[in-house]
């Protein structure tokens, strides 16, 4: 039987014993590695992951794995931004909102679009004719048997929403149709 106690050689799994320790190694994929060599460890105070980490080269304060999303966002929004969900026509706060600021992604808080381009469609989402030049970006959809223009949060990669062209409703003949839970309104810009 082979003490269990540290075991220097391994940088993932120092608790192990040797042999647990190659076991252990040889399922993990390479990029699981990599990503644990290089992050820092996650700061989860009230809820939010603060921690800056530097994953292949680069620098980030957003969460990387799902379960670390989950935790910065509620069910709904994680559902929504994640997972390309809709929330219910007409169930949105921003549906018909007339205040003046900037509306901000839930996910990362990247400026996407400002209140003077939203108008009404009646649409049951809110609507905006423009986006903050770079804030979005837009992807081909073809789910549900349609082909569409997917809209996300050029920051995060967030889903917003979908882009509808040469409906008519503004001189820029552009709607962005955007869930509520993609966005959050800051007044104060």
């Amino acid at each position: 039987m082979i003490a269990r106690g540290l075991n220097v050689n391994c940088p993932f799994y120092p608790e192990t014993t040797p042999c647990e320790s190659s076991a252990r190694k040889t399922t993990e994929t390479m990029t699981t590695r990599r990503i644990r060599q290089r992050e820092q460890l996650v700061d989860i105070t009230a809820g939010r992951p603060e921690a800056r980490r530097t994953v292949d080269g680069m620098t980030t304060d957003l969460p990387i794995t799902d379960d670390e999303w989950r935790i910065r966002l509620t069910p709904s929004e994680f559902r929504v931004l994640r997972e390309a969900g809709t929330e219910p026509p007409w169930s949105g706060e921003y549906v018909d909102t007339k205040t003046e600021g900037i509306y901000n992604c839930r996910a990362c808080g990247v400026a996407l679009y400002n209140s003077d381009s939203k108008f009404d469609s009646h649409c049951g989402w809110p609507s905006y004719d423009d986006a903050i030049p770079g804030a979005v970006k837009e992807i081909e959809d073809r789910n549900h048997g349609m082909v569409r223009v997917e809209i996300r949060c050029a920051n995060c990669d967030s889903h917003l929403g979908h882009v509808f062209r040469g409906e008519g409703f503004t001189p820029k003949n552009t709607r962005h149709c955007v869930n509520s839970l993609s966005v959050r309104l800051d007044p104060s810009a």
